[in-house]
């Protein structure tokens, strides 16, 4: 389990850091993580 954590939080680093290149900031970690549970399910932020 430590390792998949240790992922998605690589993969959420890689995406702050995207957003800050682009002038914005990202969500925070728990608002990203439920966006990535949903992409899983095939659902969309509604």
């Amino acid at each position: 389990m430590r390792d998949v954590n240790r992922d998605l939080y690589g993969e959420y680093m890689e995406y702050s850091l995207k957003c800050f290149e682009e002038g914005k900031f990202p969500v925070n970690y728990t608002e990203w993580l439920e966006e990535q549970v949903l992409k899983l399910r095939g659902g969309d932020a509604e």
